[in-house]
């Protein structure tokens, strides 16, 4: 329940009058995460061999110092690592995204695009939060009608999902990609790339600014931002894996610093089984059982369809 050891061993005490101390809570922590191993290895291969897989990563509290919890998630399965780097270095390290070979949906963190041999799919959730800053704080008419058009995209798809269609019409994703690039002039038009004028000119490049960088984000990588239009398996937005990293943020709000980096790896460890477990349908004290009974439950195959 993400409480620190302290608060962990007062209940134990309360509830059932067991006097439990810290140091014991963290063998049991270690001898748990050491039990997971294999488990970790299955579930590792089971992530690079997913249809489509959730990335995110998320600066943690380790000994004082930050470090990076990075997550792959699926509907049926969470994996995290925790690493020093945020970029290539520590995907690469942890090793699932260099082999995955289906759609990779992630919020376009330049890392991610170094991975050539997958699909890519944007966090449009991102895009629309930048979309209404961009109409409400700098009051640019064409950013209301490109939310208009990705969340009617996006009802399009839910209805015909809905219906048992597994793609839309040639007609309307030949609209749709008509419509988009239309918007998408309409961005560069608002935003120039060159001084405004009156402005005295400046050494090397003028700024893009926000505005202007994200509609070269939509305008580049258009085919990754409609991906979830042309592939009913690839979701609008990134939600599930956020939703993972948040438990791990709420467990630094409540106990703060991981007092070690090996503790921080049991932590990894022992959520990616509790999460995957309980997205499997499994019991969990059930599966907790296994664990110190020294069989754990190995994740079960993950959707490739």
């Amino acid at each position: 329940q993400l409480l620190p050891s302290a608060r962990t061993a007062e209940l134990c005490q309360d509830i059932f009058k067991a006097a439990v101390s810290e140091g014991t809570l963290d063998t049991i922590l270690r001898e748990s995460a050491d039990q997971l191993e294999d488990f970790m290895k299955h579930l590792k291969e089971q992530m690079i061999q997913a249809r489509v897989a959730h990335f995110d990563e998320t600066g943690l509290s380790v000994v004082g110092r930050n470090r990076w919890l990075h997550s792959v998630s699926t509907k049926e399965a969470t994996y995290y690592a925790m690493h020093q780097k945020r970029g290539t270095q520590a995907i690469d390290d942890i090793g699932i995204l260099p082999e995955f070979q289906g759609t990779a949906v992630h919020d376009s963190w330049p890392a991610y695009f170094q991975y050539e041999q997958c699909w890519h799919g944007l966090c449009n959730a991102h895009h629309l939060r930048e979309l209404i800053f961009i109409k409400e704080q700098l009051h640019q008419s064409w950013a209301q009608p490109m939310i208009d058009c990705l969340l009617t995209i996006k009802e399009k798809v839910d209805e015909a999902k809905e219906q048992g269609r597994k793609s839309l019409s040639d007609w309307q994703v030949s609209y749709w990609h008509n419509r988009y690039d239309s918007i998408i002039t309409r961005g560069y038009r608002a935003n120039p790339w060159h001084d405004p004028p009156g402005t005295r000119r400046k050494r090397g490049r003028p700024e893009r600014g926000k505005a202007r960088c994200l509609v070269e984000r939509l305008d580049h990588h258009r085919n990754k931002v409609l991906a979830f239009m042309v592939d009913f398996e690839v979701p609008f937005d990134n939600n599930l894996v956020e939703r993972d990293v948040r438990m791990a943020k709420l467990k630094q709000k409540i106990s703060g610093t991981f007092r070690s980096a090996k503790m921080a790896d049991a932590f990894c460890r022992i959520r990616s089984f509790i999460s995957t477990v309980r997205k499997q349908g499994f019991q969990l004290r059930e599966a907790l059982e296994s664990v110190f009974s020294f069989s754990p439950l190995m994740p079960l195959a993950l959707s490739k369809t």
